[in-house]
Order: structure tokens, then sequence, then C-alpha cells
């Protein structure tokens, strides 16, 4: 192998070794450096178009990226740990559906990781372990009859309870109805390879992406759904949801664990068709109630010294965000009241101020932060 990426980024020798020396005197993941020179440009995109899945799970450099993270992780995690098993069979479900050797390959290095023989992952193992043998209609499909999103949309009330309680949402329909006009959620559904979507008013109108842009977007597998409307990172220290997918990981260790959101500070997404750059608080939560089944929702909430108008609606419920700059109302940021962060129950870790937290998710966000 030639350097890494991190010695070629320091701008030093590499000795070429994996991993290498300084990348284990420093603590840093050391991920193997692939050349693209000689390569035909318009190969290399035809060829991540066809074989590689970003939408809900990154490109193919971010899927290394994890997986390099969490093998590093694996002397602390258990080979049975619930989410990272639900994580290789996702994986393979959506290779298959997805026609990619590079996903397929991924979930390959992941249980081989973390210790997981192939009959560990695929197989019958206990009542909470059923066997992948949906798998079969998925190797004999071909690629153009595939179902890669469901034909019925993911509705509010298809989400679990537990779920909308984690982050605070009433359940009753009425009162949920009404916050969802004032609240931005993006909510994507995984069951057994098959992806559904779920957009709340206050997303489509606030950050002005809908859900049929979202769907069209995940079937053009050109881009990840997700880059739509987060801005570009500046550097590893802005690799927010990849930080909080690793956090949720961590807490999902055993069947059905109660999901506790992620909350980050300061993430950067873009709103409107000018594609503004507006400071919001994010939320993740995932929760993965089947090994072959998992939500996870995500929640932008505006922060308050953001220059956007902030709007008050008069139901008193959380604030929603006015992109229209003719809709100026002279009252509307001294009646601005921030939404009780404080008050959701039980957030498993603040990104922000890291004091607590499990041995798993610790390693792998010092890992990131070295990176």
């Amino acid at each position: 192998m030639g350097a890494c990426t991190a010695c070629r980024a320091a701008k030093v020798k590499c000795d070429q070794s994996f991993p290498c020396k300084r990348c284990e005197r420093l603590g840093k993941t050391c991920i193997p450096h692939e050349s693209k020179q000689g390569q035909n440009p318009a190969r290399l995109h035809n060829k991540r178009k066809l074989d590689d899945c970003p939408c809900p799970v990154g490109t193919a450099e971010e899927l290394k990226f994890e997986c390099a993270i969490l093998k590093k992780s694996t002397g602390m995690v258990r080979k049975d740990h619930y989410a990272l098993k639900h994580l290789v069979r996702k994986w393979i479900a959506m290779s298959l559906k997805r026609r990619s050797f590079t996903l397929w390959s991924r979930a390959g290095s992941l249980a081989v990781a973390c210790g997981m023989s192939m009959d560990e992952v695929l197989c019958e193992m206990n009542e909470e372990q059923r066997g992948m043998d949906f798998l079969h209609q998925l190797i004999t499909t071909p690629s153009a009859d595939q179902t890669l999103i469901a034909k019925t949309p993911l509705t509010a009330q298809d989400i679990p309870e537990k779920l909308w309680k984690a982050v605070g949402m009433p359940t009753s329909p009425e009162s949920m109805e009404q916050a969802l006009q004032s609240r931005c959620f993006y909510v994507m559904e995984v069951n057994k390879g098959v992806l559904r979507y779920y957009v709340s008013p206050a997303f489509v109108e606030n950050v002005g992406i809908n859900l049929q842009t979202i769907e069209e977007t995940y079937r053009a597998n050109n881009v990840e759904v997700m880059q739509l409307f987060h801005a570009k990172p500046k550097g590893p220290k802005e690799q927010h949801y990849m930080v909080s997918f690793a956090q949720q990981l961590a807490l999902h260790s055993k069947p059905d664990i109660r999901p506790k959101p992620t909350k980050v500070k300061n993430v950067r997404i873009m709103v409107g068709d000018d594609k503004k750059e507006v400071i919001v608080d994010q939320l993740v939560c995932l929760y993965v109630p089947k090994l072959d089944v998992s939500y996870n929702l995500t929640e932008y909430i505006i922060d308050t010294n953001d220059t956007l108008l902030m709007t008050k609606k008069k139901t008193g419920a959380h604030p929603t965000v006015s992109i229209n700059n003719n809709d100026i109302n002279p009252q509307a940021e001294a009646s601005y009241e921030a939404p009780p962060l404080t008050d959701l129950p039980d957030f498993y870790l603040d990104l922000n101020s890291v004091e607590g937290g499990d041995d798993d998710f610790k390693t792998i966000l010092d890992l990131l932060q070295q990176s």
C-alpha cells in the first residue's frame, strides 16, 4: 500500500505498513489512500452510481471510515452487540437491493472486525434473532425489479411511540399534528433493506425539501439524501451526523433499548431555494425494534442567535422559522422562546459537553476527534 490518508494530509513520510507507526503512535485511524490517478473520471462516476449505496449509510469512503472506527473499538464491544449486528444485516440487505459489491464488502468487513460468524449474522439464533430467509428473494430478483422504497409512505402514526416520546413529542393525534407544524423532523425507516421516509410539514416549509425530492434522490443514487440540506463539512470536527450515529450505535447494545436522543449544537444546514446556510441544534435518535428494522429520526432546531427571523406559533408550541424575508414581524424576535431542550427526557449524551457515556462511545468519539 502507499502512504495512508492521515500521513498524506499531514505531508509527512509514511512507513506504508497497516496500521502505520505514526497513526498508532498518535492514536489515529489508519486508512489506506486509494489513488484515482490515471482513471477516467466519467468511468469513476458511473461505477459509483451503480455500485455504491450513498443515501442512508454514506459514501464508500464514509463507510470505510465507519468500519475503521468500529474495528478499533471492537476490543470493547461484544460480538453480539445488537446495533452492530443490525448494521451488518442492514448493509447486507441493502447491498442486494442496490446490487452493490461495495456495501456487501463493508458488511463483511464489519462482521469480521466484530468477530461475528456468518451463521451468527444470517441464521436464526434465538427469539430475538430470526434468520434472514428474506434474502433469497433479494438475491434472485433482478435489479430492475427491486423495491428500494415502499409504495406506502411512512406517516407520523407509523413511527413508534417510543421514538416520539424520546424527543418530547405528544402522542395524541391532535396534539401531534399541531406539534408537527412547527418541529422539523426527518425520519428514515429501514425494513429488510426497503426504505420509507417521513418529513414533517415544518421541515418541508422551513428547509424547503419535500418527500418526493428525497425519494427521487435516493432512487437516482448520485448523492446522499442528507447532502440535499446538510452543508458540506469543513473538517473532521464537523462530522456531526457520523458522531451522532456512533453514539446511537453504542447505546443500542441489547434488544429493545429505550431510545434516547443525541444532541449536537451548531450544525450547518442549507434552507430554501437559494440554499442559505443556517445554524441549528440537531437531535438524532435511533430505535431498533427488530434486527432488520430501524428508525432513524433527525430534528433540526434553529439556534436563537441565527440571523433568520424567528416566529412563534400562536399555539405556543415550538417556533418555526420564516425563510421569506417579506414576512417580517418586528415583534417576533422579542417574543421568541427557545425550545425547551433541557426538558426533553434522558438525553443520552450532549456531544458539546462530553462528561459521560459508555466506553464504546468514548472510544469511537475519541477516534473521530483525533482523525
